[in-house]
Formats: C-alpha cells, structure tokens, sequence
C-alpha cells in the first residue's frame, strides 16, 4: 500500500496556505496513493475545515485524517455555554464532516485497509515533552497558565474548551492527554485482537521527544511543553505491530526510527516558516509517501460499521 500524507494546512492562516490546496491535489494525481492521510490543523472555522475536505473529493483512494488543536477550537465563550465545546467537536462535529465528505475519522476507532491496520487520536499534552534543562525556571503551574512572561502566549488558552460533560468544568490538559493515551491504547488493542499485524498510527501532537527540535533558547524551548506527551509515546512503543506513527504539531519535517517504527512528521505549517519558497516547492517538498504491506489474513477492506448512533448524528444538520 502506498501512503501519502501531511499535516498542518493551516488554511485559515493565509491565502496562501488556502492556494496550496490546488497543487497539493494535484501533487496527489501524480502520486496516486492508495490511502491520504492529514495528521491535524486544518481550520478552527468547521465550515472552512468541510470547505477544504470537499476539496479533496475527486481522489479515488482512502482518505483518512485525525484533528488536530487548531481544528478543536471554539471561538467564544458563548459557544461554550451553550454546549459547543472541544470535546463536542471532536467526538461529533468534526466526525459528521469527515462522513459526509467520505473522511474516515481516527480519533474515536480504527479502521483496516487492506489488512493494514489504523489507529489515531489528536493526543494533546502534558507538559512532559518540555525541556527539562529550565525546570529550575518554570514551574507546571507556569506552563498551565500557558503564557510567557505576559508577552507570548500559547492560544489554546483561549480557545481550547475540553469541558467535563458531568461537572462542566474545564478539563486540565493532564486529564486530556491522558484521555487520548487511553483511547488510542484501546483502538491499538481492538485491532490486535482482530489478527492485525501491521498497524500505522496516526497522532497530531508528538508522541517521542527525540521528534521535538529544543535549540535551548527561550521564549522557544517554553512552548516545546505544549508539543505532546510521553505517554502517548510509550502507548504506541507497548504495541510491536505498529510499524510506521504519523504525526503533525510540530512544524519542523522528521523522519527517524524509534523502537521498531519508522515516526515521521511532514507538515506544511505558516508561510513565515517557508523560508522563502513557493506554494508549489512546498507541496512538493511536504506531501510523503512510503509503502508498506502486511501478512494479515483480514479481507482486503475492513472498516467497523456505525453504529446507530453514529448513524443518527450522521443525519442531523450540524450547527457551530
């Protein structure tokens, strides 16, 4: 199976990154992956992130993608009040999208192509990825307030709203990290107990701090708290069939091997990080491809039926 994928469009930052859909399409015809993968960041706006699956429509192969931060957003605290918050999004809106624009969604349960297993979760953080040589200068409460010296602020402050369905409390970022840790341990386990021996997994934020850039400097090394978690590393690491982690967040292109997987990040972030090159020059240099194939004895496509609920949310008119 050939796999293509990216992350972090950020078609919301720029005109730019909005033209960049054209070529990337494009690039995709050349290509022709049997299975598209988007590891997170599309838009905050949900009309904006359906605009951009919709684009990609005329592809034939598989398309999966999981959420990323940006993509959980909420724009006011209306919104919030009136039941609109992350978790909202991420466990109903988003995945409503992805159906009617024939996305499989990650971040709730797997799914198998091919015989190749998928498993996926936005993840989130912890602060366990930060750079331990500044311990002595912040303390966790410090990186929980999310802000660097009142003159540089990590904008999930703002607009990440994971609210506890039972106490309507905002969740601490442990609690979510934690919860996504769980989820994807949990997919990882389904797909193992149904024979599959070769799984990719797909994250937003950054499971391994060795895929964290940290040039000890501040204020750059303060957000490097904010880039994931290590429990999502040893989550993935517990489980010998994952072959290949995909993952975005971080927009700084990687590849290396970690235990007995290949982890690569290959996003296209904001124009100020191009370095000066063209549209077309980073679609061509930010799309990746690799192969990979399994022994496993599933049928060639295997994907887990909604159930009645999902089909139901399926059928209702989305408003956010």
């Amino acid at each position: 199976m050939k796999i293509a994928f990216i992350s972090d469009l950020h078609v919301d930052s720029s005109l730019k990154n909005l033209t960049l859909l054209d070529y990337l399409l494009e690039r995709l015809a050349l290509l022709t992956p049997d299975t598209f993968i988007i590891a997170g960041d599309i838009a905050a706006n949900p009309q904006l992130f359906e605009q951009t699956l919709q684009k990609f429509s005329p592809l034939t192969c598989h398309k999966l993608l999981v959420a990323g931060n940006h993509d959980i957003w909420i724009d006011s605290e209306e919104s919030v009040h009136h039941g609109i918050h992350s978790g909202i999004k991420y466990r109903e809106i988003i995945p409503r999208i992805c159906e009617r624009n024939n996305f499989i969604y990650l971040g709730l349960e797997p799914c198998v192509i091919q015989g190749i297993g998928f498993a996926g979760t936005i993840g989130w953080y912890d602060y366990t990825l930060r750079n331990k040589k500044y311990d002595s200068m912040f303390s966790m409460d410090t990186y929980r307030n999310k802000q660097y010296q009142d003159k540089f602020t990590w904008n999930d402050l703002y607009f990440a709203h994971w609210m506890d369905a039972h106490t309507n409390i905002r969740k601490s970022d442990e609690e979510v990290a934690h919860e996504m840790e769980s989820s994807l341990k949990n997919q990882l386990q389904s797909l193992t107990q149904k024979g599959v021996t070769t799984i990719v997994v797909v994250t937003h934020h950054v499971p391994f701090s060795t895929m964290v850039f940290y040039p000890n400097t501040l204020p750059f090394d303060f957000f490097s708290a904010y880039m994931g978690s290590e429990g999502l590393g040893e989550v993935i690491l517990t489980e010998r069939t994952v072959t290949h982690v995909i993952c975005g967040h971080s927009h700084i292109k990687s590849s290396l091997t970690i235990g007995t997987a290949q982890a690569m990040k290959s996003p296209v972030g904001y124009t100020l990080e191009w370095r000066g090159k063209n549209v077309a020059k980073i679609v061509e240099e930010r799309l990746t491809c690799f192969e990979t194939s399994s022994q496993s004895p599933l049928s060639p496509y295997e994907r887990r039926m909604p159930d009645e609920r999902q089909l139901r949310m399926g059928r209702e008119n989305i408003k956010s």
